[in-house]
């Protein structure tokens, strides 16, 4: 299924440390690069989750001003509530 459908999915590679991750045609050929290998087992297949996207505000230190754009909340970006 990732090799028909790669945007659909994210590789992960089963160590410490987090990143690394493959997505695309990336992944696509480096699967099939490792198709036959025991180096496949130290990956996990996962379904890639697209959130939304938000129009929210931007604040940053020392920016002129906020940023109207939009954002993913997984991005970790604190959002801001003037009241």
């Amino acid at each position: 299924m990732a090799m028909k459908n790669p945007d659909n999915y994210v590789l992960k590679p089963q160590r410490e440390g987090g990143g690394n991750n493959m997505y695309g045609e990336t992944m696509r050929d480096f699967l099939a690069k490792i198709r036959n290998t025991e180096e496949r087992k130290a990956y996990i297949l996962m379904d890639r989750i697209n959130p939304p996207l938000q129009k929210n505000y931007m604040v940053r230190p020392n920016a002129p001003k906020p940023v109207y754009s939009d954002f993913v909340s997984e991005l970790g970006i604190f959002g801001v509530v003037i009241g």
